[in-house]
């Protein structure tokens, strides 16, 4: 993942036109990003969460296909939603607020992780919307 800061910022005009202007430059259509700053996260979307618990937000955004993958000793294996839910449950209780509201924007999601990305969205308060 590559996070546009260390820390949370003001939605000011100036900020927007940076964020504009950092996923332009920083960002690509295609390929990788190795190389480009990106953090190296072998604990996939749990290390993300982990790091935006730090950040400690007030809602959380996430599109996703609803595939999560993690790196174990050289092997690459699906992330179990367990874990998933853990980490949303450990940023929810580092935040100042009673719920996060986690927003889900799915696209080509299966059957399995559409019913557990509804299940997240709805206990925290937040919304799941799929593109078809």
């Amino acid at each position: 993942f590559k996070p546009f800061r260390e820390e949370l910022v003001p939605a000011t005009d100036s900020n927007r036109e940076a964020v504009r202007q950092w996923v332009a430059n920083e960002w690509t259509e295609g390929g990788t990003l190795a190389g480009r700053g990106v953090t190296s996260n072998p604990r996939g979307v749990v290390g993300v969460l982990e790091f935006a618990k730090k950040l400690q937000p007030d809602v959380v955004f996430l599109i996703t296909d609803g595939s999560f993958q993690w790196r174990t000793t050289g092997n690459i294996s699906n992330v179990p939603w367990r874990d998933v839910s853990d980490a949303v449950k450990a940023l929810e209780a580092a935040s100042s607020e009673a719920k996060v509201p986690f927003n889900f924007v799915g696209f080509e999601v299966k059957a399995e992780d559409r019913r557990e990305l509804r299940s997240l969205a709805s206990r925290t308060g937040g919304k799941f919307r799929e593109i078809k």
